[in-house]
């Protein structure tokens, strides 16, 4: 779990190693269908801690503590508001994102999907690629730190 008791993928607490019991891949959702998945639930390597987080020092992989609230608000079409940032306080980077990176279309999509769904969506080889780089495109970028947090290592190069 991480600092604020939410679940990260490889099964530990954020500070520093207690494994939690139940978890499960892809962010707490057993895979029913696919052996794969049950079999490496089981494989004690996956809720191995390389290293501990320090969320204190800004050592955190994901879920720190400073780590800004996913958030998208978009009026007539147009990127308003990213991550808690309103357009006025945009920076470069978030400029560029809101009128380049972000479609509205698939933000509107992305919304009304959860992050563990998203999460299933990049391990399963009969998700077309097209798909989810569409989807992606409909991601800020708190929510996509988010969702790949769901992910292990193993899960986080399938999904590549």
């Amino acid at each position: 779990m991480s600092v604020d008791g939410t679940p990260v993928a490889d099964g530990t607490t954020a500070a520093g190693g207690t494994p939690c019991a139940g978890t499960t891949a892809v962010g707490g959702t057993p895979q029913a269908g696919s052996e794969r998945f049950r079999t490496r639930e089981r494989n004690p390597l996956r809720l191995e801690t390389l290293i501990e987080a320090l969320p204190d020092l800004g050592l955190s992989v994901f879920d720190g503590p400073a780590d800004p609230a996913p958030g998208i608000e978009i009026r007539d079409g147009r990127v308003v508001a990213i991550d808690g940032v309103p357009e006025a306080d945009f920076d470069v980077i978030d400029e560029f994102i809101a009128r380049h990176g972000i479609d509205v279309a698939a933000a509107a999509e992305a919304a009304m999907l959860d992050d563990a769904a998203i999460a299933r969506r990049l391990v399963d080889v009969d998700v077309p690629r097209a798909d989810l780089v569409r989807l992606s495109r409909g991601l800020t970028p708190a929510r996509l730190a988010r969702i790949v947090g769901r992910l292990d290592a193993v899960e986080l190069m399938f999904a590549l």
